[in-house]
Formats: structure tokens, sequence, C-alpha cells
């Protein structure tokens, strides 16, 4: 298990580094990307040392694509990282 804190600086590499073409970026708590068919979020939970994040899309292409661009941000930052999508 990771250390409190240690999701804290992950999210804020993820904040300096992560860009999506085409998407409307909101980071108010987290990162969230809004594409034409759906979106993605990522975000540091306040309760355990772990991210938060979710997908939802209009259909599985779309959910299958959003989910890639945000695995390829991910193991830009860290090629270790163990995802869980």
């Amino acid at each position: 298990m990771a250390e409190f804190g240690e999701h804290y600086e992950l999210m804020d590499k993820i904040r300096n580094s992560f860009q999506f073409e085409g998407a409307e970026i909101a980071t108010i708590d987290g990162i969230r990307a809004d594409f034409k068919e759906g979106w993605g979020l990522v975000r540091a939970s306040n309760t355990t040392p772990s991210l938060v994040i979710r997908f939802e899309a209009d259909n599985q292409a779309a959910l299958d694509a959003i989910a890639d661009q945000f695995r390829q941000q991910f193991l830009a930052i860290d090629s270790t990282l163990k995802l869980p999508f």
C-alpha cells in the first residue's frame, strides 16, 4: 500500500503533464477531460492513499478510447504503474 500523501504527489505530476487533445479540461478536483462522446476523471482520494479513476461514454468504442488516452498519460509518467483499466 502507498504511503498517505504519495497519491497527492502523483496528482501533482498528473496535473502538470496530462494533455487531452480535443477535450475540455476541468481541474477543480483532479482532472476531468470532457470529450464529445464521454469523459474521464482522475482525482486523489481524501480518505485513502489512492487515486479515483472514472470513465463514462456513449458507447463501448468511445469508452475504450477515453480509457486508452488516460492509460497512455499515466504510463508516460511512470511506465511501471499497474493500472486497473
